[in-house]
Protein backbone atom coordinates (compact mmCIF):
# COMPACT_ATOMS: atom_id res chain seq x y z
CA UNK A 1 0.00 0.00 0.00
CA UNK A 2 3.03 2.29 1.23
CA UNK A 3 4.92 1.97 -2.30
CA UNK A 4 1.30 2.16 -4.18
CA UNK A 5 0.97 6.02 -2.74
CA UNK A 6 4.46 6.50 -3.35
CA UNK A 7 3.43 5.62 -7.19
CA UNK A 8 0.90 7.81 -7.05
CA UNK A 9 2.65 10.42 -5.36
CA UNK A 10 5.56 10.81 -8.08
CA UNK A 11 3.08 10.68 -10.91
CA UNK A 12 1.45 13.56 -8.92
CA UNK A 13 4.52 15.52 -8.58
CA UNK A 14 5.31 14.57 -12.07
CA UNK A 15 2.63 15.97 -14.16
CA UNK A 16 2.91 18.97 -12.20
CA UNK A 17 6.35 19.66 -13.60
CA UNK A 18 4.93 19.60 -16.88
CA UNK A 19 3.31 22.52 -17.52
CA UNK A 20 4.56 26.29 -19.43
CA UNK A 21 6.35 28.88 -17.78
CA UNK A 22 6.94 32.29 -18.00
CA UNK A 23 10.09 33.54 -20.01
CA UNK A 24 11.39 37.28 -18.80
CA UNK A 25 9.35 38.86 -21.62
CA UNK A 26 6.11 38.36 -19.09
CA UNK A 27 4.80 41.29 -20.01
CA UNK A 28 4.25 42.30 -23.53
CA UNK A 29 1.37 42.38 -26.12
CA UNK A 30 3.39 39.41 -28.12
CA UNK A 31 2.30 39.83 -31.88
CA UNK A 32 4.79 37.18 -33.23
CA UNK A 33 8.01 35.12 -32.22
CA UNK A 34 10.62 33.55 -34.27
CA UNK A 35 14.27 31.73 -34.10
CA UNK A 36 17.18 32.06 -35.63
CA UNK A 37 20.93 29.74 -34.15
CA UNK A 38 19.46 29.58 -31.12
CA UNK A 39 18.40 33.73 -30.74
CA UNK A 40 14.53 34.18 -29.92
CA UNK A 41 12.88 37.18 -31.30
CA UNK A 42 9.82 38.78 -30.15
CA UNK A 43 7.86 41.13 -31.91
CA UNK A 44 5.56 43.68 -29.58
CA UNK A 45 3.54 46.51 -29.96
CA UNK A 46 6.10 48.42 -27.86
CA UNK A 47 9.12 47.28 -29.65
CA UNK A 48 11.46 43.66 -30.60
CA UNK A 49 13.49 41.71 -28.29
CA UNK A 50 15.61 39.27 -28.45
CA UNK A 51 16.89 36.70 -25.51
CA UNK A 52 19.96 34.35 -26.39
CA UNK A 53 19.45 32.41 -23.24
CA UNK A 54 16.03 30.68 -24.08
CA UNK A 55 13.85 33.90 -22.49
CA UNK A 56 16.15 34.13 -19.50
CA UNK A 57 16.54 37.94 -20.55
CA UNK A 58 15.48 39.73 -23.20
CA UNK A 59 16.83 42.87 -24.72
CA UNK A 60 15.35 45.27 -26.58
CA UNK A 61 16.18 45.90 -30.50
CA UNK A 62 17.05 50.02 -31.50
CA UNK A 63 15.50 49.91 -34.79
CA UNK A 64 16.70 52.92 -37.20
CA UNK A 65 15.15 55.73 -36.85
CA UNK A 66 11.81 56.66 -37.40
CA UNK A 67 10.68 53.50 -37.18
CA UNK A 68 7.56 53.01 -35.17
CA UNK A 69 8.59 50.48 -32.25
CA UNK A 70 4.76 48.31 -33.26
CA UNK A 71 6.51 45.41 -35.09
CA UNK A 72 4.03 42.46 -36.32
CA UNK A 73 5.24 39.51 -38.18
CA UNK A 74 8.53 38.04 -39.42
CA UNK A 75 9.48 35.90 -41.69
CA UNK A 76 12.42 34.01 -42.96
CA UNK A 77 14.79 33.60 -46.44
CA UNK A 78 17.65 31.98 -45.17
CA UNK A 79 19.55 33.36 -42.82
CA UNK A 80 18.10 36.51 -43.08
CA UNK A 81 15.11 37.38 -41.03
CA UNK A 82 11.99 39.60 -41.89
CA UNK A 83 9.82 42.01 -39.63
CA UNK A 84 7.23 44.14 -40.45
CA UNK A 85 6.30 47.18 -38.54
CA UNK A 86 3.58 49.86 -38.36
CA UNK A 87 5.53 51.95 -41.47
CA UNK A 88 7.57 48.72 -43.64
CA UNK A 89 9.71 46.36 -43.57
CA UNK A 90 13.15 45.53 -41.76
CA UNK A 91 15.64 42.85 -42.19
CA UNK A 92 18.55 41.58 -40.40
CA UNK A 93 21.35 39.50 -42.27
CA UNK A 94 23.62 37.82 -39.38
CA UNK A 95 23.70 40.38 -36.22
CA UNK A 96 20.70 39.97 -34.48
CA UNK A 97 21.12 44.09 -32.91
CA UNK A 98 21.39 45.38 -36.46
CA UNK A 99 18.06 46.27 -38.37
CA UNK A 100 17.91 48.01 -41.44
CA UNK A 101 14.60 49.21 -43.38
CA UNK A 102 13.66 47.51 -46.72
CA UNK A 103 10.89 49.39 -47.63
CA UNK A 104 7.80 52.28 -46.35
CA UNK A 105 4.63 49.24 -47.29
CA UNK A 106 3.39 47.35 -46.98
CA UNK A 107 2.76 47.95 -43.32
CA UNK A 108 1.81 45.59 -40.65
CA UNK A 109 0.43 42.31 -42.29
CA UNK A 110 0.84 38.77 -41.28
CA UNK A 111 4.54 37.91 -43.42
CA UNK A 112 5.09 34.61 -44.81
CA UNK A 113 8.36 32.99 -47.08
CA UNK A 114 8.65 30.26 -50.06
CA UNK A 115 11.33 30.05 -52.02
CA UNK A 116 13.09 33.19 -51.54
CA UNK A 117 9.44 35.48 -52.21
CA UNK A 118 7.79 36.98 -49.46
CA UNK A 119 4.37 37.37 -48.51
CA UNK A 120 1.97 39.56 -46.84
CA UNK A 121 -1.51 39.82 -45.94
CA UNK A 122 -2.66 43.12 -45.77
CA UNK A 123 -5.60 44.84 -47.72
CA UNK A 124 -5.17 41.46 -49.58
CA UNK A 125 -1.74 39.65 -50.53
CA UNK A 126 1.26 41.21 -52.20
CA UNK A 127 4.31 39.57 -53.07
CA UNK A 128 8.23 40.33 -53.12
CA UNK A 129 10.56 39.00 -55.21
CA UNK A 130 13.55 41.23 -54.36
CA UNK A 131 13.69 40.49 -50.76
CA UNK A 132 10.53 43.28 -49.40
CA UNK A 133 12.21 46.23 -51.35
CA UNK A 134 9.39 46.29 -53.94
CA UNK A 135 5.46 45.13 -53.81
CA UNK A 136 3.11 43.78 -56.53
CA UNK A 137 -0.44 42.95 -54.99
CA UNK A 138 -1.85 39.80 -56.17
CA UNK A 139 -4.91 40.35 -58.39
CA UNK A 140 -6.93 36.49 -58.15
CA UNK A 141 -7.14 37.64 -54.13
CA UNK A 142 -10.05 39.71 -53.10
CA UNK A 143 -8.23 43.24 -52.00
CA UNK A 144 -9.78 43.40 -48.36
CA UNK A 145 -8.00 42.88 -45.07
CA UNK A 146 -8.77 39.32 -43.83
CA UNK A 147 -6.22 38.39 -41.50
CA UNK A 148 -5.68 35.13 -43.73
CA UNK A 149 -2.82 32.30 -43.07
CA UNK A 150 -0.61 30.25 -45.67
CA UNK A 151 0.60 27.04 -46.16
CA UNK A 152 2.67 24.76 -48.02
CA UNK A 153 1.07 21.17 -49.22
CA UNK A 154 3.34 19.31 -51.41
CA UNK A 155 3.82 21.65 -54.95
CA UNK A 156 0.97 24.00 -53.73
CA UNK A 157 0.51 27.26 -51.71
CA UNK A 158 -2.64 27.67 -50.10
CA UNK A 159 -3.88 30.44 -48.72
CA UNK A 160 -7.02 30.55 -46.48
CA UNK A 161 -9.03 33.64 -45.82
CA UNK A 162 -11.78 35.10 -44.10
CA UNK A 163 -15.06 37.38 -45.14
CA UNK A 164 -16.54 33.91 -46.61
CA UNK A 165 -13.46 33.80 -49.49
CA UNK A 166 -11.98 30.68 -48.41
CA UNK A 167 -9.06 28.99 -49.83
CA UNK A 168 -7.07 29.62 -52.67
CA UNK A 169 -4.42 27.51 -54.40
CA UNK A 170 -1.03 28.38 -56.51
CA UNK A 171 1.04 26.24 -58.55
CA UNK A 172 3.29 28.74 -59.31
CA UNK A 173 4.96 30.31 -56.60
CA UNK A 174 2.11 32.98 -55.82
CA UNK A 175 1.90 34.18 -58.82
CA UNK A 176 -1.30 33.13 -60.04
CA UNK A 177 -4.01 31.42 -57.90
CA UNK A 178 -7.64 29.90 -57.88
CA UNK A 179 -10.12 29.38 -55.63
CA UNK A 180 -10.69 25.99 -54.34
CA UNK A 181 -13.77 25.69 -51.63
CA UNK A 182 -14.82 22.52 -52.82
CA UNK A 183 -16.78 20.62 -49.94
CA UNK A 184 -16.19 23.60 -47.60
CA UNK A 185 -20.02 23.94 -48.13
CA UNK A 186 -21.08 27.16 -46.71
CA UNK A 187 -18.32 27.30 -44.34
CA UNK A 188 -15.90 29.56 -46.06
CA UNK A 189 -14.80 31.76 -43.20
CA UNK A 190 -10.81 30.35 -42.67
CA UNK A 191 -9.67 31.01 -39.30
CA UNK A 192 -6.45 29.04 -39.87
CA UNK A 193 -4.55 26.56 -41.74
CA UNK A 194 -1.87 24.50 -41.51
CA UNK A 195 -0.02 21.37 -43.29
CA UNK A 196 0.55 18.41 -41.27
CA UNK A 197 1.51 14.62 -41.36
CA UNK A 198 0.36 15.00 -45.58
CA UNK A 199 -3.04 16.63 -44.99
CA UNK A 200 -3.87 20.37 -44.80
CA UNK A 201 -6.11 21.27 -42.07
CA UNK A 202 -8.14 24.34 -41.48
CA UNK A 203 -10.33 25.59 -38.96
CA UNK A 204 -13.74 27.77 -40.33
CA UNK A 205 -17.16 29.14 -39.57
CA UNK A 206 -19.96 29.28 -39.81
CA UNK A 207 -22.36 27.15 -41.52
CA UNK A 208 -26.28 27.46 -40.94
CA UNK A 209 -27.03 25.06 -38.31
CA UNK A 210 -23.71 24.77 -36.36
CA UNK A 211 -20.48 27.15 -36.39
CA UNK A 212 -16.02 25.80 -35.78
CA UNK A 213 -15.71 23.16 -37.99
CA UNK A 214 -12.43 21.52 -38.46
CA UNK A 215 -11.98 20.47 -41.83
CA UNK A 216 -9.06 17.95 -43.64
CA UNK A 217 -7.92 17.76 -47.45
CA UNK A 218 -5.63 14.96 -48.72
CA UNK A 219 -5.00 16.17 -51.92
CA UNK A 220 -3.19 19.48 -51.22
CA UNK A 221 -6.58 21.34 -50.99
CA UNK A 222 -9.09 20.69 -54.70
CA UNK A 223 -11.23 18.55 -51.87
CA UNK A 224 -12.35 18.98 -48.41
CA UNK A 225 -13.56 16.83 -46.06
CA UNK A 226 -15.59 17.84 -43.15
CA UNK A 227 -13.70 15.81 -40.29
CA UNK A 228 -14.99 17.28 -36.93
CA UNK A 229 -16.64 19.98 -34.65
CA UNK A 230 -14.42 21.69 -32.91
CA UNK A 231 -14.45 20.44 -29.76
CA UNK A 232 -13.50 23.09 -27.34
CA UNK A 233 -14.77 26.81 -26.63
CA UNK A 234 -14.42 29.19 -29.48
CA UNK A 235 -12.58 29.40 -32.77
CA UNK A 236 -9.46 27.53 -32.77
CA UNK A 237 -6.46 29.49 -34.81
CA UNK A 238 -3.16 30.08 -34.31
CA UNK A 239 -2.63 26.32 -35.61
CA UNK A 240 1.51 25.63 -35.52
CA UNK A 241 3.04 22.03 -36.17
CA UNK A 242 5.45 20.50 -34.23
CA UNK A 243 6.44 16.76 -34.82
CA UNK A 244 3.29 14.89 -35.42
CA UNK A 245 1.24 17.41 -33.25
CA UNK A 246 -0.94 20.42 -34.60
CA UNK A 247 -1.34 23.44 -31.81
CA UNK A 248 -3.86 25.33 -31.90
CA UNK A 249 -5.50 28.16 -29.22
CA UNK A 250 -9.05 29.13 -28.42
CA UNK A 251 -9.43 32.77 -26.63
CA UNK A 252 -6.50 31.89 -24.77
CA UNK A 253 -6.96 28.51 -24.36
CA UNK A 254 -4.19 25.99 -25.87
CA UNK A 255 -5.16 22.70 -27.24
CA UNK A 256 -3.16 20.49 -29.26
CA UNK A 257 -4.40 17.05 -32.10
CA UNK A 258 -2.16 14.37 -32.87
CA UNK A 259 -4.58 13.06 -35.49
CA UNK A 260 -4.62 16.18 -38.17
CA UNK A 261 -7.38 17.89 -36.27
CA UNK A 262 -9.86 14.67 -35.63
CA UNK A 263 -9.75 14.96 -31.78
CA UNK A 264 -7.69 17.78 -29.41
CA UNK A 265 -7.24 17.88 -25.87
CA UNK A 266 -6.20 20.99 -23.47
CA UNK A 267 -2.50 21.56 -22.96
CA UNK A 268 -3.00 24.76 -21.16
CA UNK A 269 -1.51 24.04 -17.72
CA UNK A 270 0.54 26.56 -16.10
CA UNK A 271 -0.67 29.51 -18.64
CA UNK A 272 -1.96 32.52 -16.97
CA UNK A 273 -5.24 32.85 -16.95
CA UNK A 274 -5.61 36.60 -18.01
CA UNK A 275 -3.99 35.53 -21.60
CA UNK A 276 -6.72 36.50 -24.05
CA UNK A 277 -4.92 35.05 -27.08
CA UNK A 278 -2.05 33.00 -28.31
CA UNK A 279 -0.95 34.38 -31.29
CA UNK A 280 2.59 32.50 -32.39
CA UNK A 281 4.87 29.83 -31.96
CA UNK A 282 8.61 28.42 -32.70
CA UNK A 283 10.92 26.13 -31.66
CA UNK A 284 14.73 26.90 -30.23
CA UNK A 285 16.59 23.65 -29.08
CA UNK A 286 14.12 21.37 -27.69
CA UNK A 287 11.65 23.93 -26.14
CA UNK A 288 8.41 25.23 -28.02
CA UNK A 289 7.45 29.11 -27.62
CA UNK A 290 4.63 30.64 -27.12
CA UNK A 291 3.78 34.24 -27.76
CA UNK A 292 0.85 35.57 -26.02
CA UNK A 293 -1.06 38.72 -24.95
CA UNK A 294 0.65 38.41 -21.66
CA UNK A 295 4.13 37.80 -22.95
CA UNK A 296 6.26 34.83 -23.98
CA UNK A 297 5.53 30.86 -22.48
CA UNK A 298 7.95 28.20 -22.55
CA UNK A 299 7.46 24.47 -22.34
CA UNK A 300 10.03 21.31 -23.50
CA UNK A 301 8.96 19.78 -26.48
CA UNK A 302 9.38 16.07 -24.17
CA UNK A 303 6.54 17.28 -22.36
CA UNK A 304 4.60 16.03 -25.43
CA UNK A 305 6.46 13.51 -26.40
CA UNK A 306 8.10 15.71 -29.48
CA UNK A 307 11.77 14.54 -30.24
CA UNK A 308 12.17 14.56 -34.14
CA UNK A 309 11.48 18.16 -35.00
CA UNK A 310 13.57 19.79 -37.69
CA UNK A 311 14.21 23.71 -37.54
CA UNK A 312 15.85 26.12 -39.75
CA UNK A 313 19.56 25.40 -38.09
CA UNK A 314 19.15 21.85 -39.17
CA UNK A 315 19.92 23.35 -42.69
CA UNK A 316 23.29 24.46 -42.00
CA UNK A 317 26.32 23.51 -44.02
CA UNK A 318 27.84 20.43 -42.24
CA UNK A 319 30.94 21.37 -43.43
CA UNK A 320 31.89 24.40 -41.41
CA UNK A 321 30.82 24.68 -37.89
CA UNK A 322 31.52 27.33 -34.60
CA UNK A 323 31.50 26.01 -31.17
CA UNK A 324 30.16 28.16 -27.67
CA UNK A 325 33.01 29.74 -26.60
CA UNK A 326 34.40 28.11 -23.20
CA UNK A 327 34.28 29.16 -20.33
CA UNK A 328 31.42 31.16 -20.65
CA UNK A 329 30.93 33.48 -18.94
CA UNK A 330 34.14 34.53 -19.16
CA UNK A 331 37.43 36.86 -17.83
CA UNK A 332 38.60 38.05 -19.34
CA UNK A 333 40.07 35.25 -21.77
CA UNK A 334 37.64 32.69 -23.12
CA UNK A 335 38.47 29.95 -26.18
CA UNK A 336 36.71 29.55 -29.85
CA UNK A 337 36.80 26.84 -31.56
CA UNK A 338 35.70 26.48 -35.38
CA UNK A 339 35.68 23.39 -37.60
CA UNK A 340 36.95 23.40 -42.02
CA UNK A 341 36.31 20.35 -44.34
CA UNK A 342 38.43 22.28 -46.63
CA UNK A 343 41.35 24.83 -46.72
CA UNK A 344 39.42 27.86 -46.80
CA UNK A 345 39.81 31.92 -46.45
CA UNK A 346 38.32 32.02 -42.51
CA UNK A 347 37.43 35.62 -41.38
CA UNK A 348 36.46 35.54 -37.25
CA UNK A 349 35.49 39.16 -35.83
CA UNK A 350 33.64 40.33 -32.56
CA UNK A 351 31.49 42.61 -32.29
CA UNK A 352 29.21 44.42 -29.71
CA UNK A 353 25.59 44.89 -29.51
CA UNK A 354 25.26 47.67 -31.50
CA UNK A 355 27.00 45.94 -34.11
CA UNK A 356 30.55 47.80 -33.81
CA UNK A 357 33.60 45.39 -34.92
CA UNK A 358 35.31 45.37 -31.50
CA UNK A 359 38.06 42.36 -32.47
CA UNK A 360 39.05 40.85 -35.48
CA UNK A 361 40.20 37.27 -34.24
CA UNK A 362 41.10 35.78 -37.68
CA UNK A 363 41.24 37.02 -41.16
CA UNK A 364 43.93 34.55 -43.11
CA UNK A 365 42.76 31.24 -45.01
CA UNK A 366 43.11 28.15 -42.84
CA UNK A 367 43.41 24.41 -43.79
CA UNK A 368 41.36 21.67 -43.13
CA UNK A 369 40.46 20.84 -39.41
CA UNK A 370 39.66 21.72 -35.69
CA UNK A 371 41.08 25.46 -35.00
CA UNK A 372 40.71 27.22 -31.41
CA UNK A 373 41.56 30.71 -30.84
CA UNK A 374 41.78 32.63 -28.25
CA UNK A 375 40.30 36.07 -26.98
CA UNK A 376 41.15 38.24 -24.56
CA UNK A 377 39.07 41.06 -23.35
CA UNK A 378 40.79 42.83 -21.01
CA UNK A 379 39.91 45.99 -22.00
CA UNK A 380 36.40 45.71 -23.14
CA UNK A 381 32.99 46.09 -20.45
CA UNK A 382 31.44 43.53 -19.47
CA UNK A 383 28.28 42.53 -21.25
CA UNK A 384 27.24 40.32 -24.40
CA UNK A 385 29.29 40.13 -27.57
CA UNK A 386 28.96 38.66 -30.89
CA UNK A 387 31.30 36.45 -32.25
CA UNK A 388 31.11 35.52 -36.23
CA UNK A 389 32.56 33.24 -38.56
CA UNK A 390 32.29 33.84 -41.92
CA UNK A 391 33.53 31.46 -44.82
CA UNK A 392 32.55 32.06 -48.02
CA UNK A 393 29.00 32.45 -48.33
CA UNK A 394 28.65 30.75 -45.38
CA UNK A 395 27.88 32.81 -42.10
CA UNK A 396 27.54 31.63 -38.29
CA UNK A 397 27.20 33.90 -35.33
CA UNK A 398 27.22 32.99 -31.45
CA UNK A 399 27.03 34.91 -28.34
CA UNK A 400 29.60 35.15 -25.21
CA UNK A 401 29.14 36.99 -21.76
CA UNK A 402 31.94 38.88 -20.60
CA UNK A 403 31.53 39.26 -16.56
CA UNK A 404 34.11 41.19 -14.82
Amino acid sequence: MKWFLLFLLSIQSFSFGQQWKVTALDYKNVNDVASRKGSLFAATSTGLFVSYNGGAAFYQVSLPAATPQYTYSFAAIGDSLFVSTGQGVLVSTTNDTVWTKVNTSPTSGYFYSYKGILFVDNSGVNRSTNRGQTWQPVPSIPSSFSGGEFAVSGSKIVYGMGYGNGIYLSTDAGVNWTQSNSGLGKDTNIFSLCAANGVLVASTTTSPTDSNIIYQSTDEGSTWQRIAKQPVSGILRSFYVAGTSIFGEAYGKLYRSTNGGLTWVNVNSGLSTSISAINAFTIVGDTLYAGTTVGVWKRPLSDFGITDVHTADDKLPVQYSLSQNYPNPFNPTTNIEYRLSNTEFVSLKVFDLLGREVATLVNEAKSSGTHEVNFNAKNLSSGIYLYQLSVGAHVETRRMVLLK
